[in-house]
C-alpha cells in the first residue's frame, strides 16, 4: 500500500480499534462498530495515532517502520498515545468521551536537501542528527501556519537541536507523504 488510501469502511474499523484498545486501557469495553477488512489490514507503512481533546494535543506515538499488521500497530500505539506519552499524564476514563483520534498512515523515507524539496501539507519530517531526532507530521505544518523553513525549524527543535541543525552535514533530512484520518 505504498499510496497510502484505505477505504472509508477500513478507516472506521480502525479508529474503532483504536477507540476500543483505549477503554481496555481504561478497565472500559467497548463494542465493535466496524468489521474488519482484512486486505485493508496488512499494508506496509508507518502509522501514528493522535488523542486530541478540545482540539489540544492530548498524545501522539507512533513508528515509521511498520512492526505488524495495521490493527495490531493501531491498538499498541493508540494505548501509548493515551498512557505513555511522555508529555502528558496518562489519560482517565472521563477524558474518553470527547476524545478526538487522528491516524496517520506513514510512507515511504525520502531524503531531501531543504525547503525546496518539502510539500507543505503533503510532507512530514523526520531528521536524525547527532544528539536527537525528531519527526511532525503533514497536518503539523498547516495546523500551525508555517512555512517550509519554519517547518523545518520546528522538527530540528523537536529533535531537541538547534533550529538549523537541518543543515548541518552529520545530519539526515527525510520527508515522507502522510494519510491522516479521523
Amino acid at each position: 500500500m505504498s499510496d497510502l488510501r484505505i477505504n472509508d469502511e477500513a478507516k472506521r474499523f480502525l479508529l474503532d480499534v483504536a477507540r476500543r484498545s483505549i477503554a481496555e486501557g481504561l478497565g472500559e469495553t467497548a463494542q465493535a462498530q466496524s468489521t474488519d477488512d482484512s486486505r485493508e489490514m496488512r499494508a506496509d507503512c508507518g502509522i501514528f495515532v493522535t488523542l486530541k481533546r478540545g482540539g489540544s494535543l492530548r498524545g501522539c506515538i507512533g513508528r515509521i517502520i511498520p512492526t505488524g499488521d495495521i490493527k495490531s500497530m493501531v491498538k499498541e500505539l493508540a494505548q501509548a498515545a493515551a498512557f505513555q506519552d511522555p508529555r502528558f499524564y496518562p489519560l482517565e476514563s472521563r477524558e474518553l468521551g470527547d476524545l478526538e483520534i487522528e491516524i496517520t498512515l506513514i510512507g515511504r523515507l525520502e531524503p531531501i536537501r531543504g525547503p525546496e524539496d518539502i510539500q507543505l501539507g503533503l510532507h512530514g519530517l523526520y531528521i536524525r542528527a547527532p544528539g536527537g531526532s525528531g519527526l511532525l507530521l503533514p497536518q503539523v505544518a498547516i495546523e500551525q501556519g508555517w512555512s517550509a523553513q519554519e517547518f523545518l525549524g520546528q522538527v530540528c527543535r523537536k529533535a531537541g537541536l538547534p533550529p538549523t541543525a537541518w543543515k548541518m552535514p552529520e545530519s539526515s533530512l527525510f520527508r515522507f507523504e502522510g494519510a491522516a484520518f479521523s
